[in-house]
């Protein structure tokens, strides 16, 4: 655990060369941030790509990561899978054939009432997911507060608790 002049503690947890996870600790609250470094085509830049995750969504993430790497190993097997799967707030978790990744993405409702994926959003392979398996309990010894952290029982496509809401 890294910690900075303004108290803030920090973890990072590899998931492959160019993808990692940091837990960050403030006085206020804790982030789990999920990371992909990518370098840009005809530039000599590197780029960061960062989703930050409340932790009542990671929370979710991680009690349903055995559902979604079972529907790698479908994936793997040639089964038909195609997952969009809301974990709080406009956040879903995605998986299909045609995308081979697990991918966070928040989604919005447009005009009509249609859920639309928005801009925000990062990719793992499969692997990578199975390496932040490796490190659950790694996660919930860093974060004792995942505990204390009762998940909405609601059909979460009602929309009708805070937690479950999508923005317009």
């Amino acid at each position: 655990m890294l910690l900075d002049a303004y108290g803030v503690q920090r973890m990072i947890i590899g998931l492959a060369d160019d993808a990692e996870t940091m837990i960050t600790h403030t006085p206020h609250s804790t982030l789990v941030t999920v990371m992909r470094i990518e370098p840009m085509f005809k530039k000599d830049v590197v780029l960061t790509k960062r989703m930050g995750i409340k932790l009542r969504r990671w929370k979710t993430f991680v009690d349903r990561i055995d559902t979604y790497l079972d529907k790698v190993d479908a994936i793997n097997e040639g089964d038909e899978v195609e997952i969009q799967d809301h974990i709080g707030g406009g956040l879903h978790v995605t998986m299909s054939n045609d995308f081979p990744f697990l991918q966070f993405r928040e989604f919005y409702l447009d005009d009509a009432g249609h859920l639309l994926p928005g801009r925000r959003g990062i990719r793992l392979s499969f692997d990578e997911v199975a390496e932040m398996k490796s490190h659950v309990a790694e996660f919930n010894r860093m974060i004792p507060e995942l505990g204390d952290i009762v998940l909405c029982e609601k059909d979460h496509d009602d929309m009708k608790c805070k937690e479950c809401k999508v923005r317009k």
